[in-house]
């Protein structure tokens, strides 16, 4: 993959993002630094970076594309409410292809798990500074 300026400040944009950025998300703080750069392109290159993996595409229950730095397994979490999207820690799911292969002989590919819910803020209504991620 050739590197480009616009390619730099979009994966600058992601890794520098507090949570698990859409493609409008990007596009609006992209746009902060580059004015002229076009939707389409952000698309273009957040696509090619999907691709060779420096970057992960996420499509939870709300169906918004999201990207995410993180590309090891992991499952996410979200909130009805405000749609903030958190990593969710499960490492007792570190060996379910090798349970569920054993149980049903089935060759599993990939899974995947969605917990939605409300999130501290939401639900008890207060800002809750979370490493995790916001949406």
């Amino acid at each position: 993959m050739r590197k480009t300026r616009q390619r730099d400040l979009i994966l600058r944009v992601v890794c520098t993002h507090p949570g698990h950025p859409s493609l409008q998300d990007v596009y609006q703080m992209a746009r902060q630094q580059m004015p002229r750069i076009g939707l389409a392109t952000v698309y273009r290159h957040l696509e090619q970076l999907a691709r060779a993996g420096v970057v992960r595409k996420v499509v939870l229950g709300d169906r918004v594309t999201r990207y995410d730095t993180n590309i090891g397994k992991h499952y996410h979490i979200r909130c009805v409410e405000c749609g903030r999207i958190d990593d969710l820690p499960l490492s007792f799911m570190d060996t379910i292809h090798e349970r569920i292969s054993q149980s049903v002989g089935y060759q599993v590919l990939e899974h995947f798990l969605e917990v939605v819910g409300r999130c501290p803020a939401c639900y008890h209504g207060v800002t809750v500074d979370n490493k995790a991620g916001r949406q």
